[in-house]
């Protein structure tokens, strides 16, 4: 066999195999999608306080803002980004440790872990939440230095905290929160009902 036919018959057996299985599967769009399940934690503390959280498969979660949250409704520019969110509690001053994140603060879904400043026709501040419970294990830090990030990347580079929920409650959050399909829904119906 010659050189050549090497070549032709290794081609055509890659075109079958790139045909048979390139459409079976949609190619992942990016790195969150692939190792990330979204799910959607909506109302946390009043109507349209909406959070993406992404949960990885070491439970870790990344909690951004959902596209339907009111600061990327009503905002333009965010002039402040700050994690001093009570006079005694400051979300960047965590120093974890160790395998068990000894030291992490605890969050509850609710609780507040940072404060936006923005200014335009309204000064306004928004406190902002985790929408799940667990240890704070890190604060976006790009924030302080960057804050329209917030708006510009808000799925990504704009990402607020991480947090690692207890082992036993991992199943539970994911059944609690929204599929990116009944939060489609959910915003869907909740327009409608103001509109």
């Amino acid at each position: 066999m010659s050189e050549m036919d090497v070549d032709k018959s290794a081609d055509f057996q890659i075109e079958d195999i790139a045909s048979e299985y390139g459409n079976s599967q949609e190619p992942y769009s990016n790195f969150i999608d692939r190792y990330f399940t979204a799910r959607y934690a909506v109302d946390v503390r009043h109507p349209t306080d909406d959070y993406r959280i992404l949960v990885h498969s070491n439970r870790v979660c990344i909690v951004t803002l959902a596209p339907s949250h009111e600061l990327l409704a009503n905002e333009t520019a965010v002039d402040s980004v700050s994690f001093q969110v009570s006079e005694n509690r400051n979300t960047l001053n965590t120093k974890i440790s160790g395998k068990r994140k000894h030291n992490a603060q605890r969050v509850q879904p609710n609780t507040a872990i940072a404060i936006v400043s923005c200014s335009g026709e309204q000064s306004k501040s928004y406190k902002l939440v985790p929408g799940v419970h667990g240890k704070l294990l890190e604060m976006n830090k790009e924030l302080l230095e960057r804050p329209n990030l917030i708006l510009e990347d808000p799925s990504e580079k704009g990402y607020l905290a991480i947090i690692l929920p207890d082992p036993s409650q991992v199943e539970a959050l994911k059944k609690n929160l929204l599929t990116p399909q009944d939060y489609e829904e959910f915003v869907k119906n909740r327009s409608n009902s103001v509109g």
